[in-house]
């Protein structure tokens, strides 16, 4: 699972690259005006796109292929837990 999680961030990261180092280099510069917060407003509007499909992607994935079969037998019980303290005390 981690192994996926990294190779979407490192993906994302490849993707936005350029505009994540043109963004960079305006703002060490301070020129930043309304072209550079649009570049910045449409990869955030990618990255949240590309976000959904993938959720979308992974919800239709797990309804349509999952595995299921019948039940198995019930397992063996377990051993009898000690009585807890009791935290709850009433004071009228």
């Amino acid at each position: 699972m981690y192994i996926i999680i990294f190779a979407v961030i490192i993906s994302i990261i490849f993707i936005f690259y350029n505009t994540l180092i043109n963004l960079s280099q305006q703002v060490q510069n301070s020129k930043i005006g309304s072209i550079e917060i649009m570049m910045w407003f449409y990869g955030l509007l990618i990255l949240n796109v590309i976000v959904m499909i993938s959720i979308h992607i992974h919800k239709y994935y797990i309804e349509t292929y999952q595995l299921s079969g019948n039940r198995g037998p019930r397992g063996y019980d377990g051993r009898q837990g000690e009585n807890g303290q009791s935290v709850c005390t009433k004071t009228y």
